[in-house]
């Protein structure tokens, strides 16, 4: 008994949009005796058929297959009822089973051709993916071949299929049998796509969102009617576009039921693996699938000519990926049915992709995965490109999401969070965890050149990560330079070991050595591809530039920073800052302070929290700026917003030596005291740093009544700058020597130490060490005997300090007294402009308004917010309005 409905013409949908192009191509198909129709389920094969055959002159003879029509007797039987339903005249032709089953229909077919003879006749058969029969699809090639052999012949054979149908289609396409319209031809347009959903009439979308919808859709009829099904009553239709995805559950049904389950077993499980790959070759698909190359490139093209959403993504067809409709409801269906599957799969993916070398796609894919250790490999392979590539915050961000135990158990990511603490200074527990690295390379006993170059990453770290736990062994030193000189490794890694040899022996006052090594940091090809390494190095060079009083090595650090920094089409805003850093010292040896100040602010604006310590030392450019220029309370002020950065404790003797200093200079000896008891100077042998700051120590000793032992500590600084060559610190020392005795009346000894340090200065030109003194160097450059070598200079100096600028700030409140900490109110902590930020919070303004008052970025806004809320010790708006109201901050 036959079922009718399979051989009925299906109706046209109410709602079906006429295609004037594709009814061209089939137009164009009439001398063909075959017409094949390829597509995925849901592209609208069929409604544009039915149409087409409607309107069209001659009749039609329409079969749905099924699976259970491979048998050539039932498959020939309801043919040949299709053709009599639109032909009834046409009955002098029966079936024979035996002969039909002996050779596939094979004669059948001949006789039909003879029985139709010139009828008008279009044969459609539907679904025809279903027709496996290797015999009978021998018998439908028969009949194409009679159909393009009768002379009278006007009957045509249009096939549709979801796939690639069984045919001969090569023999036919060379005898030119054949014409074919495939998934690319039967993709709505944005035309089509607007021209259907108006005529839906549920809903309206602008261009942009009906390009949105077609983007996401690639054009496929069924996903844009699902689309505006799922839509249909929505009061935001462009919200709903924006959202809807290939995961939207009618979506996923129609895919998975439709397409997926209709696979074969093999086919499916290849199909729901590969659909989590972004993109795959045959090869990988060996290696993720661990499946026989050959297999998988048999099943790619398969697929891809069973028009299953895949596509080539280049000129060799070599590199596939499906449509991102199907591929995210499929692998969501993996994700969820098949839990560990998809693990294993995206496991094996991340493993592929990084011995490739694409950095996303492998950390993708780690993630995908849930397997901590996985994305830990993955990313401690890839930590060097993140962290020299500009990708530090976002290696960062993902090394958060995984476990403390398991970044453990990872040397190469130890490293990569150390390093960052380099380029932030966000990290406080570096001893420990250097000592962990130690720990993980001493069980590696077979001491590879990839152990010994992470021995030297360490040793680099421990030069570069500030704090007194570190320190630098002659071996660090060694395994440096061995590393370097010896061992072949990237210049990228190359140059981060020189940053650190370079820093070992700045640190152990070598500072030829450490020069030398810098420079041939920049003379390694970096600063293309690693303008922050460049810019690193740079900052390095003019640090100890800096302290061997050479001027000319330090402009042109700020030059060729200023260079990188031009160079970059985003700015970076640690290369900003690390600019910052170099051309602002400069101006404050130049005598620039209110150019020091513009540069350290708008340095400190750019970095927006991106690296602390580097934000910490511009406000101490600050303040340096402020205290020479008469403004000492100021100057504390800044120091104290130095101090509170979080994580830039690498120079927390300085800075509070520094609070000490201008203490000193707004006469608050309690203050000055405490500010040196809490820095931990230690003078017992001095360094680079202990040197400078032991200055300010000696000035406290003065001003304490200890002169003797002031002046004696000077001395030993002049000698051990005299050694290590640390040309500033001697400078440094003599003026505050000369300063001193001149205070005691000791004038001709003064004298002494003055003309002193004016010849060190003059090729050193820093007039900044003697104008920071204001009157008493006035004082002291007038008793120079006109005979002195030094005396033209010396009248120089007493112009710059008659010219003495005093910049503006007003954003510092300046009160009566310098005060130590804890007597301070919470109040005067805040600054001008977190005042009026917190007046504008409490009057109900968003960050984006208050931003837009105050002409600063909405970031900025957000920045300003979290300082006043540590300083007021809140948590939210709420909390900080009402404390604001308590203090009087802010007024109702």
């Amino acid at each position: 008994m036959r079922l009718l409905s399979k051989i009925r013409r299906p109706r046209v949908h109410p709602v079906y949009i006429d295609r004037p192009r594709l009814r061209q191509l089939l137009d164009a198909c009439v001398d063909k005796p075959l017409v094949i129709l390829a597509a995925e389920a849901g592209s609208g094969k069929t409604a544009l058929v039915a149409s087409w055959t409607q309107e069209r002159a001659g009749e039609t003879a329409w079969f749905e297959t099924d699976v259970q029509d491979n048998d050539p007797v039932r498959f020939w039987d309801y043919l040949l009822a299709a053709v009599r339903t639109a032909l009834p005249h046409v009955d002098g032709l029966t079936l024979d089973p035996d002969e039909v089953a002996a050779d596939g229909g094979k004669r059948f077919a001949r006789k039909l051709v003879d029985t139709l003879g010139s009828e008008q006749l279009t044969i459609v058969l539907d679904d025809f993916c279903t027709i496996t029969s290797r015999r009978l699809c021998l018998a439908l090639d028969e009949l194409v071949t009679q159909l393009a052999a009768a002379t009278s012949n006007a009957t045509q054979l249009v096939v549709l299929s979801r796939g690639e149908p069984r045919l001969n289609l090569d023999r036919h396409r060379a005898e030119n049998r054949i014409a074919e319209i495939r998934c690319a031809d039967l993709r709505f347009t944005q035309d089509e796509t607007g021209e259907y959903i108006t005529a839906l009439g549920d809903a309206a979308l602008e261009r942009r969102d009906l390009e949105l919808l077609q983007r996401k859709t690639e054009g496929w009829v069924a996903g844009v009617q699902l689309a505006m099904l799922a839509c249909s009553g929505n009061p935001d239709p462009a919200g709903f576009v924006r959202s809807f995805s290939g995961d939207h559950a009618l979506v996923a049904d129609y895919l998975s039921h439709e397409i997926v389950d209709t696979l074969p077993p093999a086919t499916r499980s290849f199909v729901l693996a590969t659909t989590t790959l972004k993109e795959f070759t045959a090869e990988s698909c060996a290696y993720i699938l661990d499946s026989p190359i050959d297999d998988c490139r048999s099943m790619i093209a398969e697929r891809e000519t069973a028009c299953i959403f895949l596509s080539g993504i280049d000129g060799d067809s070599k590199s596939f990926r499906y449509g991102q409709f199907f591929a995210s409801a499929v692998a969501g269906r993996m994700e969820r049915e098949y839990p560990r599957r998809f693990a294993e799969v995206n496991r094996r993916a991340a493993k592929w992709y990084r011995r490739e070398g694409f950095v996303d796609r492998a950390i993708w894919h780690a993630r995908k995965s849930g397997d901590a250790d996985v994305l830990a490999d993955v990313l401690g392979s890839f930590a060097e490109s993140f962290l020299w590539g500009g990708g530090a915050m976002r290696l960062r961000r993902v090394l958060k999401e995984i476990p403390e135990s398991v970044v453990a158990r990872h040397p190469r990511l130890v490293l990569a969070d150390l390093w960052m603490a380099v380029l932030t200074g966000g990290l406080t527990e570096s001893g420990a965890r250097l000592a962990l690295v130690d720990a993980l390379l001493a069980e590696d006993e077979a001491n590879t050149p990839e152990t010994q170059r992470l021995r030297a990453e360490a040793a680099a770290i421990r030069a570069l990560v500030p704090g007194p736990a570190q320190g630098i062994s002659d071996a660090d030193i060694q395994l440096l330079i061995d590393v370097v000189e010896k061992t072949e490794t990237t210049a990228t890694s190359r140059a981060a070991l020189l940053l650190g040899l370079g820093e070992a022996h700045s640190l152990r006052g070598e500072l030829e050595r450490a020069a030398a090594a810098y420079a041939k940091l920049l003379a390694v090809d970096v600063a293309a591809d690693n303008p922050l390494l460049a810019a690193f190095a740079l900052t390095r060079q003019h640090d100890v530039a800096f302290l061997r009083g050479d001027g000319a090595t330090r402009t042109r650090c700020g030059e060729r920073l200023q260079e990188i920094l031009d160079e970059q089409r985003r700015v970076h805003p640690v290369i900003a800052g690390l600019h910052a850093w170099v051309v602002g010292r400069i101006a404050i040896d130049d005598c620039n302070f209110k150019e020091a100040l513009t540069i350290a602010d708008n340095g400190i604006r750019r970095l927006v929290g991106s690296s602390p310590w580097i934000e910490s030392g511009l406000h101490v450019i600050a303040a340096n700026a402020l205290g020479i220029t008469g403004e000492p309370v100021a100057a504390v002020e800044a120091c104290r917003k130095a101090m509170s950065v979080p994580h830039s404790d690498w120079s927390k003797v300085s800075k509070t030596t520094l609070m000490a200093w201008f203490s000193l200079r707004a006469g608050d000896l309690p203050s000055a005291r405490y500010w040196i008891d809490m820095s931990g100077l230690d003078l017992v042998e001095l360094g680079v740093r202990s040197e400078r700051d032991g200055v300010v120590y000696a000035h406290l000793l003065a001003a304490e009544g200890e002169v003797d032992d002031s002046l004696t500590l000077l001395r030993r600084i002049s000698e051990s700058g005299r050694r290590h060559g640390r040309l500033r610190c001697v400078l440094e020392a003599l003026v505050a020597s000369a300063v001193i005795r001149h205070d005691q009346g000791s004038h001709e000894q003064s004298i002494e130490d003055l003309e002193s340090a004016l010849r060190l200065s003059i090729p050193q030109r820093v007039d900044t060490v003697f104008v920071m003194y204001g009157a008493r160097m006035s004082d002291m450059l007038s008793r120079l005997p006109k005979e002195s070598d030094v005396h033209e200079s010396a009248m120089t100096l007493l112009q710059r300090i008659a010219l003495r600028p005093t910049p503006a700030r007003p954003e510092i409140e300046i009160t009566d007294r310098v005060a130590a900490p804890g007597s301070r109110s919470e109040a005067d902590s805040l600054s001008h402009r977190e005042t009026e930020v917190l007046a504008l919070i409490a009057t109900g303004y968003s960050n984006k308004e208050i931003g837009e008052l105050l002409s600063l970025s909405t970031q900025t806004i957000k920045v300003h917010a979290r300082n006043i809320y540590r300083k007021l010790g809140v948590r939210n708006r709420t909390e900080a309005v009402q404390k604001g109201k308590i203090l009087q901050i802010i007024r109702d």
